[in-house]
């Protein structure tokens, strides 16, 4: 299963074939391979979510593994007062989720001004993880019918 990206190999080793996901997502077989074994492919938030959904697998589940080789840094807080401590529990600069996620910060900067951007799945999933938001809470937010989750609960 070596020539299956991290997507792909999931999904095999939960016998999801390919054509269940085109049948049940209505992308083309084409992306849908290139889902399943092109490295390069890089998958937007809202389609992993409507991959995954149409799926009997859990969500949450499915992020960790997928997602596992993909973690979170540790960000070195500069606000050294107490102001500062206090403030950063409910204010955190834009570089924080930039180096803590490892998302450019341009790409950032983008992602969060312009509203034709759309993040790519492990953008979402590690902002998920740096705001201690289950990774479901926050893709049925943006992509299905969910409630606002609440960050650091």
């Amino acid at each position: 299963m070596s020539h299956y990206t991290a997507l792909g190999r999931y999904l095999v080793r939960n016998k999801i074939n390919q054509k269940f996901i085109v049948d049940n997502t209505g992308f083309s077989a084409e992306k849908v391979s290139n889902y399943y074994t092109e490295e390069s492919t890089l998958v937007y938030a809202d389609e992993f979510y409507r991959i995954i959904k149409c799926t009997p697998l859990d969500f949450d589940k499915s992020c960790e593994e997928i997602f596992k080789g993909d973690v979170i840094t540790t960000f070195e807080n500069k606000w050294r007062s107490k102001l500062g401590t206090f403030l950063f529990e409910y204010i955190r600069p834009q570089n924080y989720l930039s180096e803590t996620t490892g998302i450019d910060s341009v790409r950032l900067n983008k992602l969060l001004k312009e509203t034709n951007k759309r993040p790519y799945a492990v953008e979402l999933y590690l902002i998920a993880k740096v705001l201690k938001i289950k990774p479901s809470d926050l893709f049925k937010y943006f992509y299905g019918d969910g409630d606002k989750p609440i960050a650091g609960v």
